[in-house]
């Protein structure tokens, strides 16, 4: 090892042996300066005067490696050849180096001031690492510079590397870095396909360091970027004057992009950006804010903001878009659906939702909901459409302290082509779990009172009133939680009360419309049974086919049942009994210290009797254990005027029925799962849907699918399906990748949408090609996107990455 108090020598010229010893002060502090040799060959080491200076300097030829501690990060450099510059002192002070223990010493002690490093030179810090042909580090100031430099990182959330090419790279103080002409990609080659170009960039790294451990625990970049650039090889394909970041994500201003053809769209371009990079400003932390640019060739321009933020004491959303169309809206295949004429040229939405946390345990929830037209979010927006909570506008204050909450609600309408309810106020209190008499019961109450208002679409007849009227409801529980051995009973009684003064309660469990009550009661009594787990093992259990190692059969039996009585027959419910299991099949898989206990089959089963069955089949309705109580009364919805639930089948059993659903891991390559409901009382399979997935490592992943649904008979037109469902990703090289679902009714005897989607992988790029065909809507479309690896969301939504 090369002594590093060796180079204190006063001599003119001498040559250092790797072989020679280093001095035990070298080590005397905890994470002293190291410097040695990298190659076997000696070290040729000079000292001499600045011209026109007092100051000396020590030459090293031939190549070097250094490593030391600067706060919390370990540095290493490597370089052919090295120039240490010393200060005056050492001039002025002949025997310095021996007050000094070692290099770090001499560094603290501004001895040396800087060092100078060419030829091929490395500098590594972690799991990043720069190259350049010269670097200088001023140790006294904390600056630095290099030239031609190349920083590699790793980013770990993504799996890729990430290159940083500059022509000069300057440290201009501790935290703040300046670099110019810098090319950024994932692209270890000098001219990438794919590149980020930036004229100037200054980066500002604010670091926090735990002070008992030393470990760096965060880091907040700022990066300001001027005359921005996005190349596809040499061409310039984007120009931005300027930029900012915090280096989390992919440094371009653009976040996704999508180019397609279709019969509703025509060609179209739809792109979203990080707003704050294309305003050149600094986004705050937690908060993701993009702005949407489109363009269809048969609507129109659109433009849209959508911003998520979150704080300590508050969160929400913001939502916008604009669109000049000049299309004709198609919502479904059939005539009544399709050409539909917008009422005027200017379409959009804005949305706003937001959460207050303030004191005493109290929040605000505020929303705002506009939207242009009637069909907008359906055409523009489907998802949102199906999937979301309705648009409302509304104030909701609570107060949720222990098991006990407050809330008052104030809803009211601003889109008039849509039905809804207002609430000018609600009130709701909920009081849950609360033990009495040393846990010998349990107490629950939920009540609900208010003002409310149904309010109608106004280009349809209204069905009822839109007068204010008072709705008032409340349900107090008493539970007697009993563990009796193996087993937990809980007994309870409810009391429920209504009241309603428009249309008051008019009918009955079977939707028959009886003379009306403003306000009903009605109490009721049941008892909810569980079975503590009862297992047994199977230890002889053994089978390579089915990959099974010994076997567990776990059994968890259940039980509900609840009666009710009452005076009127507005009030009636459904009487339910409810029984059913839980049950798994349990073994142990993979080898050694790796194995693992998994559920080999899952198969739960349930039974449920109701008196008082519905006479219609609506749907599918299922038991809902904890509560199986079905309010009467239904005012805070959209449906308008307020719907009796008990005809409904989304709050509870309308019918006897079995149900069952299972998941079968055949090995952990290949599973099937399905589930079932048989009507009882008219002796069908009201419905059944059933799937098995198999992956063929390592090219080949297959699932094949059945949906099954028997005619619903309700107001709503709903027909009966049976839906087969197809989809395989076959890799076919490393280069290639192909994706294919199609899924086809076979009631209609017809295709319900297809699918077929190509990926080509380049070195560090990815195309896609999609053609899609959804004749549920009677529409088709192509799509072609490319990415770059790592970065998803420029592809094609879901296929991105896909095979890779």
């Amino acid at each position: 090892m090369l002594c590093v108090a060796a180079w204190t020598l006063s001599l003119p010229s001498i040559a250092v042996s790797q072989e020679q010893e280093a001095p035990e002060t070298l080590f005397s502090s905890d994470f002293p300066i190291n410097m040695m040799p990298v190659n076997q060959a000696s070290t040729e080491v000079k000292m001499g005067l600045l011209p026109d200076s007092q100051k000396t300097c020590l030459t090293l030829l031939g190549r070097m490696y250094l490593w030391w501690k600067v706060d919390a990060f370990t540095v290493e450099l490597q370089a052919d050849n090295l120039v240490v510059f010393l200060s005056e002192a050492f001039h002025e002070d002949a025997e310095w180096y021996k007050k000094i223990a070692s290099f770090e010493d001499a560094i603290q002690s501004g001895i040396v001031e800087g060092i100078y490093l060419s030829g091929d030179v490395v500098m590594a810090e972690g799991a990043r690492s720069i190259r350049s042909s010269e670097m200088f580090y001023d140790i006294k100031n904390r600056k630095a510079l290099a030239v031609n430099a190349v920083l590699r990182t790793y980013d770990e959330t993504r799996h890729i590397p990430v290159y940083v090419r500059a022509e000069k790279l300057q440290m201009v103080a501790q935290n703040v870095f300046r670099a110019d002409d810098v090319t950024l990609t994932t692209s270890e080659f000098y001219v990438p396909q794919i590149s980020l170009n930036v004229a100037r960039v200054v980066i500002t790294d604010t670091v926090t360091v735990d002070e008992m451990t030393g470990q760096v625990t965060d880091h907040d970049f700022d990066a300001e970027m001027k005359d921005v650039r996005v190349k596809a090889g040499e061409l310039t394909v984007l120009r931005w004057p300027g930029m900012r970041s915090n280096l989390e994500r992919p440094d371009v201003p653009i976040k996704s992009l999508s180019i397609g053809n279709g019969g509703i769209w025509g060609t179209s371009v739809e792109t979203e950006w990080y707003l704050s990079r294309v305003l050149g400003l600094k986004e705050p932390k937690d908060t993701d804010a993009t702005l949407a640019v489109d363009y269809f060739d048969k609507r129109g321009p659109g433009v849209g903001v959508d911003i998520d933020y979150l704080r300590d004491n508050y969160f929400g959303r913001i939502q916008g878009y604009l669109i000049e169309d000049h299309g004709q809206d198609r919502l479904g295949r059939i005539a009544s659906r399709r050409n539909l004429q917008p009422p005027h040229d200017e379409r959009g939405q804005f949305r706003l939702q937001h959460r207050q946390f303030l004191q005493n345990d109290w929040q605000v929830t505020t929303e705002f909901s506009y939207l242009s037209d009637r069909n907008y979010l359906e055409q523009f927006d489907r998802s949102e459409f199906e999937q979301d909570k309705e648009q409302e506008t509304l104030v909701h204050m609570k107060r949720s302290q222990d098991n006990k909450a407050f809330a008052i609600t104030s809803k009211y309408r601003i889109n008039e082509f849509v039905s809804q309810v207002e609430e000018q106020p609600s009130t709701e209190f909920h009081w849950t779990g609360q033990s009495l008499f040393e846990d010998k019961f349990t107490f629950y109450s939920d009540s609900q009172v208010g003002r409310f208002r149904s309010q109608f679409d106004q280009d349809t007849t209204p069905a009822g009133s839109s007068k204010f009227y008072t709705l008032a409801m409340t349900r107090n529980e008493l539970d007697m939680p009993i563990r009796l051995k193996r087993s937990k009973l809980v007994p309870f009684v409810a009391g429920n009360a209504g009241f309603e003064d428009e249309d008051a309660f008019y009918t009955t469990v079977q939707n028959q419309t009886v003379e009306s009550h403003e306000a009903v009661w009605f109490g009721e009594a049941g008892l909810r049974f569980a079975l503590d787990p009862i297992w047994r093992a199977y230890p002889e259990v053994q089978s390579q086919f089915w990959d099974l190692n010994q076997m567990r059969h776990v059994i968890e039996p259940y039980a509900v049942t609840v009666s009710y009585w009452e005076e009127e027959a507005v009030a009636q419910q459904r009487d339910v009994l409810n029984v059913g299991a839980t049950q798994r099949w349990q073994t142990k898989r993979g080898v050694g210290n790796k194995q693992r206990t998994v559920d080999w089959l899952r198969w739960d089963l349930n039974a449920t009797w109701v008196n008082e069955a519905s006479e219609q089949w609506n749907g599918p309705s299922h038991m809902m254990w904890n509560r199986p109580l079905v309010p009467i009364r239904q005012a805070y919805t959209s449906v308008v005027p307020g719907q009796d639930r008990r005809t409904s089948d989304f709050y509870g059993a309308t019918r006897n029925y079995l149900g069952t659903d299972l998941v079968w891991r055949i090995s952990d390559s290949t599973a099937i799962l399905g589930d079932c409901y048989f009507d009882s009382a008219a002796g069908v399979v009201r419905q059944t849907q059933w799937g098995i997935s198999h992956l063929r490592w390592p090219d080949l992943n297959l699932y094949l699918g059945s949906s099954y649904l028997r005619d619903v008979q309700n107001s709503e037109g709903q027909v009966g399906t049976h839906a087969l469902t197809f989809s395989a990703l076959y890799k076919l090289d490393p280069r290639y990748a192909m994706v294919l679902s199609h899924q086809y009714d076979t009631d209609y005897g017809a295709s319900i949408r297809s699918e077929l989607t190509l990926l080509r992988k380049y070195h560090r790029l990815n195309y896609g090609l999609t053609f899609r065909v959804d004749e549920s809507l009677d529409t088709s479309s192509v799509v072609f996107s490319l990415w770059p690896e790592g970065i998803q969301e420029l592809g094609m939504g879901r296929y991105a990455g896909v095979g890779m």
